[in-house]
């Protein structure tokens, strides 16, 4: 029910992806130990996708995925956490862990050392800048998608928002507003 209500499943229904209700039904199919729900409930809760970030209920549902070694794909999130202190205290070797392990599942990978002085100098940047606020920028990715007949099919503005500065920006609230 889940995937449904998170927009994946639900069109062929008539159903509106609604991601409150999305979180409910992965919840309770979380607590009955299926990873799957455990994955998509924890990224609903990395990525802020009702509104707000929670990365320790992100960081727990991870973490209890890859204790119960039944699916792989809470490696990654658990890297990138670890990496950037998202839910816990940075931890390069932790995040070296979960990368190398996770490269089984998705092919290429950095070098260990390599991997583990981007990682130190990574979490210096974030000190050294902690009292700074980032500069933010909108890019423009795509404008339109063309059918067959080269006419412009449907009008798909995509933006890329970015930083200059490495931190969390948990909760980051940005209204664009578009005029002609």
């Amino acid at each position: 029910m889940g995937s449904i209500y998170s927009g994946g499943e639900g069109d062929e229904w008539g159903i509106k992806p609604d991601i409150q209700e999305a979180q409910k039904w992965y919840g309770q199919a979380a607590k009955q130990g299926d990873s799957d729900a455990q994955i998509a409930l924890g990224k609903i809760y990395y990525s802020g996708a009702t509104g707000r970030t929670d990365y320790a209920k992100a960081l727990a549902l991870f973490t209890q995925v890859e204790n119960d070694g039944t699916n792989s794909r809470s490696t990654m999130p658990l890297s990138w956490m670890y990496y950037n202190g998202l839910g816990t205290a940075p931890d390069c070797d932790k995040a070296w862990s979960y990368y190398k392990k996770a490269s089984r599942y998705v092919g290429k990978m950095v070098e260990e050392k390599i991997f583990l002085s981007k990682c130190a100098a990574d979490i210096q940047s974030r000190k050294n800048n902690a009292d700074a606020l980032p500069k933010v920028t909108l890019k423009k990715e795509s404008v339109f998608s063309r059918g067959i007949t080269a006419k412009p099919k449907e009008c798909a503005l995509i933006f890329q928002i970015g930083t200059d500065k490495i931190r969390n920006m948990a909760n980051l609230h940005i209204t664009l507003e578009l005029k002609k």
